[in-house]
């Protein structure tokens, strides 16, 4: 009987292995939320950052507090969490839980962009680009967009479609907008398709 311990331990024990390999090669939790969607990996404060996505939500149980968010936004943002710091720039520009700063949005939103969140570089984009509390700049507010772009974001895309076909900050050129809307609305973005689609019912049109 020993050789049969033996063989079923074994095999036991390479089961238990490899479900913990599997465990290991999970990766990051995600929880999206439209274009403003959060999610987190395994960079600083993510734990306090998850709890306090939850309570700004309402979300996993909790009711919504902005109170408790905010401390748990602040913990993480101080641990350097890109992401916190970008929610709490959200904070302060929709005046969730505090009065309306958007100065100090500005300010957690670039402290955000420069640890690479492209949410962040996107909204100082706009800001720029609308002369929103700060200098209107269309050359920072390209350079922010497509920063952004680059990466994937589709607001970001969609706005340098604007870029181009308005000539804020670069040559006007219709086509390259074109190009840029028709990146957007491959990712879901419901303006992009409308100026898609207008441009395509006027081509045949003509």
């Amino acid at each position: 009987m020993k050789p049969a311990i033996t063989l079923v331990t074994a095999l036991l024990l390479s089961f238990a292995t490899m479900l913990s390999a599997q465990n290991d090669t999970r990766g990051s939790w995600k929880i999206e939320r439209g274009s403003r969607g959060y999610k987190a990996d395994d960079t600083p404060g993510k734990e306090e950052y998850k709890k306090g996505m939850d309570f700004y939500l309402g979300t996993n149980g909790q009711k919504r507090d902005y109170k408790k968010a905010l401390e748990l936004l602040n913990i993480s943002a101080q641990a350097g969490n890109h992401l916190a710091l970008y929610q709490l720039g959200n904070c302060f520009y929709y005046g969730n839980g505090v009065k309306i700063n958007k100065k100090r949005a500005a300010e957690y939103w670039q402290q955000s962009a420069d640890k690479g969140c492209i949410e962040a570089m996107y909204e100082l984009g706009n800001l720029y680009y609308k002369g929103d509390n700060v200098k209107r700049n269309y050359d920072t507010a390209i350079k922010l967009f497509r920063a952004s772009a680059e990466k994937g974001n589709h607001a970001a895309l969609y706005m340098m479609g604007e870029c181009y076909w308005n000539g804020h900050g670069v040559d006007k050129d219709k086509n390259i907008a074109i190009d840029y809307w028709e990146k957007s609305a491959q990712k879901g973005n419901h303006k992009a398709r409308e100026k898609v689609k207008e441009h395509s019912d006027k081509k045949k049109e003509q």
